[in-house]
């Protein structure tokens, strides 16, 4: 059978078989339920989401009754449980006291929680935690090295954002690679798979609306830092009176249930990146390395902390480009393998010359979104050309 990418989202479709047949024609197939809804609902979103190759989670943190139903167990579908979203540390205590009681009543579902970013450098306090680094520390010690079974790690980084000087010019948040390193450490600490949130709409004040591009640039970003489970935020466009959405806000899908533009956008990533599911499922990060372009338009606030990065990866003498490059380091098989990424902002619309010098290769396998090829290399030179938001995937050829 082929290897499949788990890619999810959060907001779960409103309850018909309709809705959930169009979830899956988008390329999804990973359920987050986050909305609270009455067990026969759930039910019926189970029995939707099995006829057409759906996984699902279901949302205890809403309604902790749910943990006694087990009819769940019929559903092929039924995947685990999304335990709680965006914990402080107060909350970490009671997060694993239901691990056990989960293993025991459902073994080998998954038991998943998902956690802040870092955007609490001025409010860390309200996290209850040193720092930053210090509240995922805690979790992994206290919840996450408790599960038995199969752990994930998550966190939603959303990078894409308007500059909080109020001008309305865009940038990358300067803490998401910082973030992603910190998690990409700590799964691999932890023998756990990186899962990642991708911003797929605006919300708030400060996060701009995603094009295509931006959602590759996503995808392409976390493959360098070794995630291995994406999800998007958000498929249902959500409503309330949450300030951080107005009416200029929409996901995948409008409050009427019908698709955007943006399902649309997702429809067609998911389809392309699901070319790279052998290696995603099959590698190991190592380490990534963040290039200074020769031209630099400090779109990325966070080069201070980079800068300590190396710019250099094993097996590889020498990275230049013409813009901000990233270059994460894989372990495929027993080789090494490297996912270089543009890491322009996607916005600017700048594609990106990279050159690599590789210590040993004649060959170089490249894929992108668009195939596959095998290159000579000119003394161990390759020459990459990365369109907006792109990368590529290269091993030895």
């Amino acid at each position: 059978m082929k290897e499949q990418l788990i890619i999810g989202a959060f907001n779960d479709p409103n309850v018909s078989e309709e809705n959930y047949k169009l979830f899956a024609e988008s390329g999804l197939n990973f359920v987050i339920m986050n909305r609270k809804r009455p067990k026969q609902q759930i039910l019926a979103a189970l029995s939707y989401a099995e006829k057409f190759g759906l996984s699902c989670i279901v949302n205890i943190q809403v309604d902790e009754n749910l943990l006694d139903c087990e009819e769940f167990k019929k559903y092929k579908s039924f995947a685990g449980f999304h335990v709680f979203d965006e914990p402080i540390v107060d909350e970490f205590e009671s997060i694993k006291a239901k691990i056990l009681p989960i293993a025991e009543k459902f073994p080998k579902k998954l038991f998943f929680v998902n956690l802040w970013p870092d955007q609490w450098d001025k409010n860390i306090s309200k996290l209850h935690a040193s720092d930053y680094p210090n509240y995922v520390d805690r979790f992994c010690f206290e919840v996450l090295s408790n599960v038995q079974g199969e752990r994930v790690l998550s966190v939603d980084s959303y990078p894409l954002m308007y500059a909080y000087d109020g001008s309305g010019r865009d940038m990358l948040d300067g803490r998401h690679l910082e973030t992603l390193e910190l998690f990409a450490r700590k799964a691999k600490e932890y023998n756990a798979i990186f899962h990642l949130y991708i911003q797929t709409m605006s919300y708030g004040k400060w996060h701009r609306k995603p094009t295509i591009e931006d959602m590759y640039f996503q995808f392409f970003v976390g493959m360098a830092y070794g995630v291995k489970r994406f999800s998007h935020f958000c498929y249902y466009t959500p409503g309330g009176s949450c300030e951080d959405f107005s009416e200029k806000d929409y996901a995948m899908v409008a409050k009427n249930d019908e698709p955007t533009d943006v399902y649309y956008f997702v429809k067609q990533v998911n389809s392309d990146m699901q070319k790279f599911a052998k290696f995603v499922l099959n590698s190991s990060w190592i380490q990534t390395a963040f290039v200074e372009g020769r031209t630099s338009f400090d779109e990325y606030t966070g080069k201070l902390y980079l800068r300590d990065r190396k710019n250099k990866v094993n097996g590889i003498e020498s990275i230049e480009s013409e813009f901000e490059a990233i270059v994460g380091e894989l372990e495929y098989y027993g080789e090494k393998a490297y996912i270089a990424v543009n890491f322009t902002n996607p916005c600017h619309g700048k594609a990106n010359e990279i050159k690599l010098r590789f210590s040993t290769w004649d060959r170089a396998c490249v894929q992108t979104i668009s195939g596959e090829r095998i290159i000579p290399l000119q003394d161990g030179v390759l020459n990459l050309s990365l369109g907006v938001g792109q990368g590529a995937l290269i091993r030895r050829g």
